[in-house]
């Protein structure tokens, strides 16, 4: 948001931020609709959605099988290839968690896990010491 508000409109950078920004709304709205509200109210698994999410996993996935490694056998580069829509589904719910616990915690700023910072710079006698 920093870049969308501070940059200039004619620059690249701030279009590619704005973009993101409508995607991200537009992906935590949709994410929750397709996987929890329709099947709920309409009884039904969104399956056109795993089969999509399926073959693209598959599709990106296809570098696991045209690269030939001496170190890896064969079957453990398949086996991998054939994991991936379980990745993607994995990847896909956890960062739909995160992304609405970071929407959640986004006024909370600071550092979270310690009272102090035990890392600081003092200015003594003309130098920087650490």
């Amino acid at each position: 948001m920093w870049l969308i508000r501070h940059l200039p409109a004619n620059r690249t950078a701030w279009w590619l931020m704005a973009w993101r920004y409508v995607t991200f709304c537009l992906f935590t709205i949709m994410y929750p609709t397709i996987l929890l509200v329709q099947p709920a109210l309409e009884g039904y698994l969104p399956i056109a959605f795993f089969v999509y999410v399926g073959l693209l996993s598959y599709a990106k996935s296809l570098r696991y099988l045209t690269v030939r490694r001496r170190d890896e056998p064969f079957w453990s580069q398949l086996l991998t290839y054939l994991l991936a829509p379980l990745s993607t589904m994995l990847h896909l719910y956890l960062t739909t968690f995160l992304r609405y616990a970071g929407l959640l915690s986004v006024q909370s700023t600071g550092w979270g896990t310690r009272q102090s910072v035990e890392v600081g710079f003092t200015i003594a006698s003309g130098s920087v010491k650490a």
